[in-house]
């Protein structure tokens, strides 16, 4: 086709003015060379007053199939052949919208989704004599479309293998890591050896792991219990109720690949000793799961993920793809770091010197965001912490990114931990973390010390010191821990319930003028009394005002409810439904069942232009306790309608019966509002 020459050939005529929201296109026969070039040329759909620009020119040689598209805005071209031959850059939108014109029945959802393309009669009548029989036009367009799937795939398909072969080069050049050395260290991370018991007809046999003899004894031993091997000596954990013991580590290898790169390997490693015919065996099973391209400054440059999730696959014949799988493989959040080839990778030195210490320690971390994340002075703080075997801290420091307990000038642990020695050894001893380094430092500063049990639990609550406002009470935080376990246990609350309720109680009674510091005060057995006493007492005082103010703002109320009362009071058997003598008997009703009748002004608007009336639903047995809230309204016709029936927290309890029950009680209202409706209109006469 050329094309040079198609460019110059004068393109299609715009004659007719199709709907502004459908795009036009019309149809020409070219003449190029003595040969016959469908031209279908499109325009766009305009804007308001502005005039249609055109948008393609599609051209189709009907002798050989070639079709192309000349783009009239960037003055480019696509194309490729409808029935033989090697397709160039694929352009499926192009397609699709020529296919929408020649045979719209079948394409009619192709390029354009939200408008049609509209085609002048004697544009058609053009494709038609250019395209020959309706059978050859369809067999034309099937055609058009099957070769853009098939060449869509075809393309896809190469592309994926050529990826394969990428991904496949690239691990193939990465070494192995195996070696004694690695795996006395995998070794070395799960160290637990096993003696199974099973009982014989007069003795026991003990099936030792370590070095896969058995022997026998006469005494059952202690499941659990620690046990000497008598074939190997070695100690060893009796198992008497199972006969497979499994643990998992995982392992982070950092591993230098090029001048350019390193990696980061993730590998996961799980040991089963198990016993079978009367041996005991273990086994390591190794998988490899992720590697990570690294540049030299600790940035990631590229993730491959291993796509066979079972043990067993070695680090040759594993597939590796740059995406994550339905296998279930992704990078884990914490592991063991082999620190063995760290010395040949080019990477900041400060980063190098936490990745060392843990490997040396041997603590199970998030290398991953150290590596991410850690700036230089974390790097710093974070080797001390990991040096000094303080895993939890480390962990959370790295988690949580807050070292405000650390001072991270400080040029040894304890100054970084702004601990003494023995607090130190007690910190690491328990590994505690940020809680038990808080309440360590608390007993510094306050020099009253705090007991290993009530440490212990400040850890395990996650209690800081500040939550036991030691700074208003001026009791030691020993004291308020053992208070706080008391009042926990007696009120059945939660840890964080019983220092809420602490703080508030203590905050009131300080308004109260109270001198928090009085052991009367700060150490009171009956806190939730008086907690409860001043928290009715606020709400009192803010309902008294809130009362006076409605008062005020809306003074027809009363006056409502006076002349309203003989309507809505009545009583059956079981309920009552009872007419409120004020405002504050509304307030009350919502404040005790935790609904938005108290707090929005709106219902009180509503009551004081005589729209619609709150009302209760009371038990006769229990009929001074709140149990549904009712909004109702006379309309103009004097029928009563119940806009609303609420109990506790906007709740419905027994549902059914009560909806009969108001049935009940509307019928009886209406037949009221119409009698005093007909006496007024009587009495009028």
């Amino acid at each position: 086709m050329q094309r040079k020459k198609l460019e110059k050939t004068i393109p299609a005529i715009l004659a007719f003015k199709p709907s502004r929201d459908v795009y036009a296109a019309e149809a020409v026969i070219q003449n190029v060379d003595g040969k016959e070039i469908l031209e279908v040329d499109i325009w766009d759909t305009p804007d308001y007053e502005e005039k249609r620009e055109m948008m393609v020119r599609h051209f189709v040689e009907k002798e050989t199939g070639e079709y192309g598209t000349f783009h009239t805005k960037t003055m480019s071209w696509d194309g490729r052949y409808i029935y033989e031959g090697s397709w160039s850059k694929l352009k499926l939108a192009s397609v699709l919208q020529l296919a929408s014109v020649l045979q719209p029945e079948r394409y009619y959802y192709g390029y354009f989704k939200d408008s049609a393309i509209a085609l002048s009669p004697r544009s058609k009548g053009v494709v038609e004599r250019f395209l020959g029989e309706k059978e050859q036009y369809s067999s034309i367009m099937h055609s058009l479309a099957k070769k853009e799937d098939n060449y869509t795939y075809r393309q896809q398909g190469l592309a994926m293998k050529r990826k394969e072969a990428r991904i496949e080069k690239l691990m193939d050049e990465v070494a192995p890591v195996e070696s004694e050395e690695f795996t006395e260290w995998i070794h070395s991370l799960m160290p637990e050896e096993y003696i199974f018991v099973k009982p014989t007809e007069k003795r026991y046999r003990c099936s030792c792991t370590s070095c896969g003899e058995s022997f026998y004894t006469k005494d059952k031993p202690k499941h659990n219990s620690q046990m000497n091997c008598k074939k190997c000596g070695n100690p060893a954990i009796v198992k008497t109720r199972t006969e497979r013991m499994c643990k998992e580590i995982k392992v982070m290898v950092p591993f230098k690949y090029d001048e350019d790169r390193w990696m980061l390997r993730h590998f996961k490693f799980k040991k089963v000793d198990i016993l079978e015919e009367k041996k005991a065996k273990p086994t390591i099973e190794e998988l490899e799961k992720v590697r990570m391209f690294m540049r030299p400054d600790g940035t990631t440059e590229r993730i491959y993920y291993g796509q066979y999730m079972q043990y067993g696959a070695d680090e040759f014949s594993q597939d590796w793809w740059d995406k994550k799988t339905n296998a279930g493989c992704q990078i884990d959040k914490e592991f063991y770091i082999y620190g063995k080839w760290l010395d040949e990778i080019e990477m900041p030195v400060d980063m190098k010197r936490v990745l060392k210490a843990g490997s040396e320690t041997k603590i199970s971390l998030d290398y991953n965001a150290v590596i991410r994340f850690a700036s230089e002075d974390a790097c710093v703080l974070l080797e001390y912490l990991i040096r000094g075997r303080f895993g939890k801290l480390t962990k959370e420091i790295i988690s949580i990114g807050d070292h405000d307990l650390l001072d991270t000038r400080a040029d040894n642990i304890q100054d970084l931990l702004q601990l003494d020695g023995q607090r130190v050894n007690r910190l690491r001893d328990m590994n505690g973390g940020r809680h038990a380094l808080d309440m360590l430092q608390e007993e510094i500063m306050s020099g009253k010390k705090i007991s290993q049990e009530n440490l212990e639990y400040a850890e395990s609550e996650k209690i800081w010191s500040e939550d036991l406002m030691l700074g208003k009470t001026k009791l030691s935080a020993n004291k308020a821990l053992n208070y706080i376990r008391r009042q926990k246990k007696i009120n059945d609350w939660t840890t964080r319930q019983t220092l809420q309720h602490y703080k508030d109680y203590l905050l009131m009674a300080e308004e109260r003028g109270a001198d928090l510091a009085d052991p009367i005060i700060c150490l009171c057995s009956r806190m939730k009394e008086f907690h409860d006493k001043y928290t009715d007492e606020k709400n009192r005082e803010a309902d008294e005002k809130r009362e006076q103010t409605l008062k005020e703002k809306y003074p027809h109320i009363k006056k409502n409810y006076d002349s309203k009362h003989d309507f809505f009071e009545w009583k059956d058997k079981e309920y009552s439904v009872i007419v409120p003598e004020n405002v504050k008997d509304i307030m009350r009703e919502g404040r005790t069942l935790h609904h938005c009748v108290a707090s929005s002004d709106q219902y009180f608007e509503s009551i004081n232009r005589g729209n619609s009336y709150i009302l209760f639903l009371r038990k006769n047995e229990e009929i001074t306790t709140p149990y549904y809230t009712l909004e109702v309204k006379i309309e103009k016709d004097n029928k009563v309608k119940i806009l609303q029936s609420y109990g506790a927290y906007d709740r419905r309890p027994n549902a059914e019966e009560v909806d009969k029950v108001l049935k009940m009680w509307r019928q009886e209202a209406e037949k009221r509002v119409k009698k005093a409706a007909r006496q007024t209109l009587q009495a009028a006469g």
